[in-house]
């Protein structure tokens, strides 16, 4: 059922649909299924004439990759800004300055210089601030979920039992 519903879906939206499903296969047993509907994405995404639209797939592809196989993520990150290096034909549809692209936090703690060369390596402006605002900004949610309160800090001092 679902590779018939995938199937008929059209070419240009198939990508990002095989993304969705991979991204709601979150049991372990469906982990191969999701992996396998990954890859099948990459293939199409490496095909799409739309750079900005290439792009955005495979940043989604990115975060799946950092939670189902974090040492393949900066692989596809490169894939991502290969894609975002095509020529366009015109200007983009958007203003990618109007909010950040999210990337994963994960990519830094697998590869923090070698995610930052390959950010740098965009070759819009725009797109590549958009993206460094989206990993700091993944970052900063990263580092505020992983540290205690300041007033649940054990600041060493007894408190008064009288």
């Amino acid at each position: 059922m679902m590779r018939r519903t995938i199937t008929a879906t059209p070419a240009s939206l198939r990508a990002f649909l095989q993304v969705s499903v991979a991204d709601a296969l979150t049991a372990e047993a469906e982990r191969g299924i999701a992996i396998e509907l990954l890859e099948e994405a990459r293939g199409l995404l490496s095909k799409q004439v739309s750079p900005d639209v290439a792009a955005r797939g495979y940043l989604s592809i990115v975060d799946q990759y950092s939670k189902l196989m974090p040492n393949d993520a900066l692989a596809v990150l490169r894939e991502a800004v290969a894609a975002m290096n095509r020529p366009l034909e015109g200007p983009l549809p958007y203003d990618p300055l109007w909010e950040p692209i999210p990337v994963p936090a994960l990519l830094l703690d697998i590869d923090e210089i070698g995610s930052r060369l390959v950010i740098a390596n965009i070759a819009s402006p725009k797109l590549r601030v958009a993206i460094g605002f989206g990993l700091l900004s993944s970052s900063i949610k990263q580092r505020k979920s992983s540290t205690t309160p300041r007033d649940k800090i054990n600041t060493g001092k007894r408190e008064n039992v009288n």
